[in-house]
């Protein structure tokens, strides 16, 4: 079990090494490889949507960025819920990202509550 435990923890300390050297492409130029085959009017309308929100200028893409970031948290909760006992630093950094008053109430509050019980009216 240790060999097996140090080998995943040795995998992981290599992907996260690499990771730092891994640039993310720009959403807006993925958006334009996928609708290349699009008729223009598509392509221009799907274009401009992408470009609002990821330039964060307009409240409308605050909101969206906050509402990504709030379902990343959503997930990590319920992969701690299902015994990942490594969920802190993720929490603090998705709970910062927030931006809204609203985002960062649901974020506490979801963090502080366990996940079945979101759906129930208190």
């Amino acid at each position: 079990m240790i060999e097996s435990q140090s080998i995943l923890i040795s995998y992981w300390q290599r992907s996260y090494i690499g990771r730092r050297y891994l640039k993310a492409a720009d959403n807006r130029d993925v958006t334009n490889d996928q609708t290349v085959g699009a008729p223009p009017a598509v392509r221009d309308a799907l274009a401009a949507v992408v470009h609002e929100i990821e330039s964060y200028e307009t409240f409308e893409s605050v909101i969206h960025r906050d509402a990504d970031k709030l379902e990343c948290l959503f997930q990590a909760i319920e992969y701690r819920e299902t015994g990942n006992d490594n969920m802190q630093q993720f929490y603090d950094t998705m709970l910062a990202a927030l931006v809204t008053p609203s985002a960062k109430a649901i974020g506490r509050q979801a963090v502080e509550t366990n996940s079945q019980r979101w759906h129930l009216r208190t």
